[in-house]
């Protein structure tokens, strides 16, 4: 089992084949227009993996800082900014790592594709405090992670399984005590015997959890949805968990 790190810099080359890359920055380009106003500058991207969310706050016309862990995806993030002709500053630091010269200095912080289930209980409401302290007075966050109650309570092993012109990719956990591995399986479609198989550990986080580490961390306007369209959320059959926060 590998660290997150390492996991995520395996993944990295073949990740924007998994999710389809171009569709899913048009898509957040959507998604997210609905979360800002005229008073929204600049953005923190934490968890930026590939960079598509950040390409989409820079096509909104925001200044946009991104942080990962992995530095196999802040190349490739690089690499798909420059393609889409977006300046966009990239940091190769996990959430915890961010350091006081980027608190009280982002009107929007967000951190979507459940990077959030990457860190473990301790992490997590460090992290919070620290989104808080990177906000200006008038800030928002807006966080996403998939929603672990019913995947815990059904023992929902398989994430999805999509495909590219060559190979097949299918992701899933395996139970364990305290955590789930998150496995990725990839197979070459002309022949599944060739194939890799990678994991790594994340964290479960419910609703509960986050409502009382917001609720610490001092945000006065909380909101919970069952996705970036601002569906409602339903604790038993929300495929997301979105959390829309204002200082």
């Amino acid at each position: 089992m590998l660290s997150n790190e390492k996991f995520f810099d395996v993944v990295s080359e073949t990740y924007d084949n998994m999710i389809s890359f171009k569709d899913s920055v048009e898509k957040k380009n959507l998604l997210l227009k609905e979360f800002i106003n005229d008073k929204t500058k600049s953005a923190a991207d934490l968890g930026c993996g590939t960079g598509i969310d950040s390409i989409s706050l820079s096509n909104l016309g925001l200044k946009v800082t991104a942080f990962d862990i992995s530095e196999g995806m802040i190349n490739k993030a690089k690499q798909n900014a420059e393609r889409e002709n977006v300046q966009i500053n990239f940091i190769n630091k996990s959430i915890t790592e961010i350091s006081e010269e980027h608190f009280n200095k982002y009107d929007f912080v967000v951190s979507l594709g459940n990077s959030f289930a990457n860190l473990d209980s301790q992490q997590l409401s460090n992290s919070i405090k620290i989104i808080r302290r990177m906000l200006t007075p008038t800030g928002k966050c807006l966080i996403q992670i998939l929603n672990y109650i019913p995947i815990l309570e059904n023992k929902e092993r398989i994430i999805n399984i999509t495909r590219d012109d060559n190979f097949h990719f299918v992701r899933f956990y395996d139970f364990e005590e305290g955590f789930l591995r998150f496995n990725i399986l990839k197979y070459f479609i002309q022949d599944p015997k060739d194939y890799k198989l990678i994991s790594t550990k994340i964290y479960p986080h419910v609703i509960f959890d986050f409502e009382k580490l917001f609720a610490e961390a001092g945000f006065k306007s909380i909101n919970y949805f069952g996705g970036l369209n601002k569906s409602r959320f339903e604790k038993e059959t929300s495929k997301d968990l979105v959390i829309f926060a204002e200082v």
